[in-house]
């Protein structure tokens, strides 16, 4: 049985918004919701 491949962690993604990331909680309902994603969000990126 052939093995699928890993995908790359050099993927490409464009993130775009025109809020500031300190009003995420306000849009998501939740600051503990909010948090994660940011911080997913911002983990490998180049700001």
């Amino acid at each position: 049985m052939a093995q699928t491949p890993l995908r790359s962690a050099a993927t490409l993604h464009t993130h775009t918004t025109n809020k500031n990331f300190t009003s995420w909680g306000a849009f998501f309902h939740d600051d503990n919701v909010a948090v994660p994603i940011v911080d997913r969000i911002i983990q490998h990126s180049h700001l």
